[in-house]
């Protein structure tokens, strides 16, 4: 099963006594799978009428367990609800189309006599992937010092357009190689990416008497797949390898974020840490804020455990800031998980 790994949580809502302490909506999901969303509140005492939730403000869920069928769903284009797997916390959404994407709300509303209701809401968004890696076209069977190499990669139909970047022996290209193109827009809404590489062959480009081009797709941050291209120097004829990296599941192969708090403010120490799922080797945790890395400064020393059973190895990065109230976000080399916390 395929998702999107990012995880929002909703900044707590508050009335009275009755709150709103969590909602989950993905980022994103895959085109085709199914979507989890959950609205964790606290009814402080008082007694439950409804739980409502909304696409781009329309119903299409509500439970209510004064009535004799607590859950009843009402048609809507991209919603997916499987009855006997929702409940008053939790909607299921058993696949996913083009038209799922868009804003989902949650509403809880308490009896009489307080009549209190509370809502919180976020988007969801549907990502298509490429079908097949990035292809490199144009390459020659054989090149020489002082020859020109141009080529392109290009990427299938996807949402949202695939980026793409090369690589010269490992290498990110000088950005004065690179050739920029505007993607390409389907019928169906979707759009396919191409980059060219021009470059006058050095001797310097040779890597013990061959040149390795490397074009890499990225969809966000769990979409990366790369085509590679093996060029000889002197005889011999190209040859092509493609390299499909899948990105995880969160809650399964994913890592998770553990010790966030609903809500901070200016001055609070937002301490977080981040593990990974149990592999043969430990993966390589990076901590971002607003996507950008977070370095050596806030972050504390990486301890590897290891099962004695499994002989699987897990890694725990832990994160200490003051002062700071942006989105905290971690990304793992074989997949990634977000969550972000709010300010009150």
């Amino acid at each position: 099963m395929l998702h999107m790994p990012i995880v929002l949580l909703a900044a707590a809502t508050m009335v009275g006594g009755m709150r709103l302490a969590r909602l989950e909506v993905p980022g994103a999901v895959v085109i085709g799978e199914n979507v989890w969303l959950k609205c964790d509140f606290d009814l402080e005492g008082d007694e439950l009428y409804s739980v409502k939730w909304y696409k781009n403000n329309v119903e299409f869920y509500r439970y209510q367990p004064r009535d004799r069928l607590h859950g009843q769903m009402y048609e809507l284009l991209g919603v997916y609800v499987e009855l006997s797997k929702s409940n008053a916390s939790h909607v299921f959404l058993k696949r996913s189309d083009l038209n799922t994407e868009g804003t989902y709300g949650c509403e809880v509303s308490s009896e009489a006599p307080h009549f209190k209701t509370v809502k919180a809401e976020d988007e969801l968004r549907v990502y298509v992937l490429p079908k097949e890696p990035p292809i490199i076209e144009g390459a020659d069977s054989m090149y020489e010092v002082g020859d020109r190499v141009n080529v392109t990669c290009s990427s299938g139909p996807s949402k949202p357009a695939a980026t793409l970047s090369w690589f010269i022996n490992g290498e990110p290209a000088n950005a004065t190689f690179v050739r920029k193109y505007s993607s390409i827009r389907h019928y169906s809404g979707l759009q396919s990416s191409q980059v060219g590489l021009e470059f006058i062959m050095g001797e310097k480009d040779f890597d013990q008497g061959r040149l390795k081009l490397r074009c890499v797709a990225t969809i966000s941050q769990v979409y990366s797949s790369g085509s590679e291209e093996l060029i000889i120097g002197d005889r011999g004829q190209a040859s092509g390898s493609h390299h499909a990296v899948p990105y995880l599941v969160p809650g399964q192969d994913g890592p998770k974020i553990e010790g966030t708090s609903p809500r901070y403010e200016i001055g609070d120490l937002v301490d977080v840490n981040c593990t990974s799922a149990p592999a043969r080797s430990a993966a390589l945790l990076k901590w971002y804020i607003n996507d950008k890395e977070l370095r050596a400064k806030g972050v504390r020393k990486i301890q590897l455990y290891i099962s004695k059973s499994s002989k699987k190895q897990l890694r725990v990065l832990g994160m200490e800031i003051e002062d700071t109230l942006p989105p905290l976000k971690m990304e793992l080399t074989r997949g990634s998980q977000t969550s972000t916390v709010y300010p009150k």
